[in-house]
């Protein structure tokens, strides 16, 4: 038996582990969530939830000091890029709090395993593609407030390798690259570009769906499948290394204008996209080395047509 904790749980990626965990009845998942992305009901007798800031230590320790949580999945961040550019202060102060607050509860609460959802932003415009997980991590500019996420997250890597490996047995680092699927919110890419085509998909019943588009679309990513991501972070959680980074994604790399392709395809429609200028440290290329994970045994089952598919019919609201 299994107690885990999952900060931030009722978001995307974390209402997706704890569904994945819980499916073993010998867990007793425990999530802590503000809400702010709107509540999850996930009702199963191996589920408690909390309503519970990350930064707010003693409702952490009022609730949860008593449940002896073997492992800490930590995912409670401020997401969304409008958020990094807007509330660049918000990001960092629940990026530093929060970590704080898992190092002290684990040195208190005698917790021994923690992964660390980081993210691919620390490596910024990466110079290597595929990028490994040596590349160095960066903040190009400490006056550009979307750096307040990169920043955020390359200061949980730090305070989590060179303060957790102090009260942990074990620290494993994940970093994400653009995961997608249904019910992601609206802030990242692929929902943006699905919502505008929504928008003018009902404005115009025939002919072109007009839209706005950041950058040229040459501009690359590489997307996983919800679904797959999720695998990944079953293997991490079993397999992978004391104070190892790993990151987790597609060794793939598509241009933003390849998904409005692949939404019109799906829709039948045409799509003429309007080019804007991109955000000020907004990045042009970005795609994962994946060797270390799939060397765990780590393999993506879901095409990216497929994952589009099932993607774009729920933001249609045709889910199937």
């Amino acid at each position: 038996m299994a107690n885990i904790l999952v900060t931030g749980g009722t978001g995307f990626i974390g209402s997706a582990l704890v569904k994945r965990l819980a499916v073993n009845p010998n867990n007793h998942i425990y999530v802590t969530d503000n809400f702010s992305r709107g509540k999850n009901h996930q009702a199963s007798t191996n589920i408690t939830t909390f309503e519970i800031d990350i930064r707010d230590k003693e409702k952490m320790f009022r609730y949860l000091f008593d449940k002896r949580i073997d492992t800490i999945f930590h995912l409670a961040f401020v997401n969304g890029t409008e958020n990094f550019y807007n509330h660049p202060d918000e990001v960092l102060d629940v990026a530093v709090k929060g970590m704080q607050t898992i190092l002290d509860f684990a040195r208190r609460c005698k917790t021994k395993d923690l992964i660390l959802v980081s993210s691919s932003e620390i490596y910024q415009e990466s110079e290597i593609i595929p990028t490994l997980e040596t590349q160095s991590a960066s903040v190009p500019d400490v006056f550009n407030p979307r750096y307040s996420y990169g920043g955020g997250k390359l200061i949980n890597e730090l305070m989590a390798i060179h303060q957790g490996s102090k009260y942990f047995d074990r620290v494993v680092i994940v970093r994400p690259h653009n995961v997608y699927g249904p019910a992601m919110g609206n802030e990242h890419v692929i929902p943006q570009l699905i919502n505008k085509v929504k928008e003018g998909f009902y404005d115009s019943i025939h002919g072109n769906v007009h839209i706005t588009m950041q950058g040229d679309g040459t501009q690359t990513r590489s997307f996983i499948y919800i679904d797959d991501f999720i695998d990944g972070m079953m293997v991490l959680y079993y397999r992978g290394e004391h104070l190892e980074a790993y990151n987790l994604g597609i060794q793939e790399e598509r241009k933003i204008s390849s998904v409005l392709t692949e939404i019109a395809e799906h829709l039948g429609r045409g799509i003429h996209a309007r080019k804007t200028e991109l955000p000020k440290g907004g990045v042009t290329r970005r795609c994962p080395d994946t060797f270390k994970i799939r060397q765990l045994g780590f393999e993506p089952k879901i095409s990216f047509r497929e994952g589009m598919k099932r993607t774009i019919d729920s933001y249609m609201g045709e889910t199937k």
